[in-house]
């Protein structure tokens, strides 16, 4: 919902032929939401049915995969010429992407392989 925060994909699926969709890497969506609730950013979950994104191939990449997780602007009229979001939303995303990235430490481990 649109300035209601952050969307934070909990699962995301395709479902026509062999395309298949992403459930978050637990560990890694853990240590954004931590980030979240600590710095007092609101979020939201997402489900999005009939969306895939790259993230779905990436996460069975190689032996292990890529820990994966996604960050969202919540959108109205999507792909039309009115296409509306939150400043609100904006700012905090730049935010919660910024302070996670500046929290990662070389010891951070996620993924199937930890």
């Amino acid at each position: 919902m649109i300035n209601k925060g952050v969307g934070i994909t909990s699962m995301n699926f395709h479902g026509r032929g062999t395309l298949a969709g992403m459930i978050p890497d637990e560990k890694l969506l853990k240590h954004i939401t931590n980030i979240a609730d600590k710095n007092k950013i609101p979020y939201q979950y997402e489900v999005a049915l009939g969306v895939l994104t790259e993230t779905a191939f990436l996460e069975f990449s190689g032996n292990y995969g890529v820990p994966c997780a996604s960050l969202s602007i919540p959108t109205r009229y999507t792909h039309t010429n009115i296409e509306t979001i939150s400043i609100n939303d904006l700012i905090n995303v730049k935010k919660l992407l910024y302070l996670f990235l500046k929290d990662i430490k070389s010891d951070s481990k996620y993924g199937k392989s930890v």
